[in-house]
């Protein structure tokens, strides 16, 4: 995993310099509400947040994102194994993304993103009226590719499909990294210009 991010960091950076040799650099930015609809621990889950980013050469981006589960999630205590008994789920994850896009000047183009960031976890019981402020950090990356669309010269849509890893712990009242795990289908408006 190490290795795979080193790597990531690397092309991106190559790419950069690579594309900057024969030609006057051009800069932009956007910034965009995201929505996720996934599965956490086998149950439906709506993920929403914020990203945003500098565009170099209308191809690459160097930004940043913020997501947060926005529905309930309840376990089932008879077909889990916590010793919460009933809880509910918070979940959220924030970090780096960087993100290829080509060619950024049609009105339908494609783009690779790789998201790279950490999160947290809380599951709270119901039968308690104590909210515990401790939970569990975890790591999360999530590679994405997408389908974008020119609206107009200062809004995109995006829809893509990624599938989130999660990794850092070993297990948490029952649940596991891969119960975190899975695809996500999104979609997102770019505000800004390339």
């Amino acid at each position: 995993m190490k290795n795979f991010i080193v790597s990531v960091f690397i092309l991106f950076f190559f790419f950069c310099i690579s594309s900057s040799g024969a030609q006057e650099l051009r800069y932009g930015a956007f910034i965009a509400p995201v929505v996720k609809n996934t599965s956490l621990a086998g149950k439906y889950a709506l993920v929403a947040g914020a990203r945003g980013g500098w565009i170099i050469n209308e191809t690459f981006v160097l930004g940043g994102g913020f997501f947060a589960l926005t529905n309930d999630i309840k376990n089932d205590p008879a077909s889990s194994n916590n010793n919460l008994g009933k809880y509910t789920m918070d979940f959220n994850c924030g970090g780096l993304e960087l993100e290829f896009i080509y060619p950024s000047d049609r009105f339908v183009h494609g783009s690779l993103l790789m998201f790279l960031g950490g999160g947290g976890l809380k599951l709270t019981p119901e039968n308690t009226k104590i909210i515990s402020p401790y939970g569990l950090s975890l790591l999360c990356w999530e590679p994405q590719l997408n389908l974008e669309f020119n609206l107009l010269d200062w809004l995109h849509l995006d829809t893509g499909l990624s599938y989130r890893f999660i990794s850092g712990f070993e297990e948490y009242n029952g649940l596991r990294p891969k119960d975190l795990s899975g695809f996500s289908g999104i979609i997102e408006l770019k505000f800004g210009r390339y």
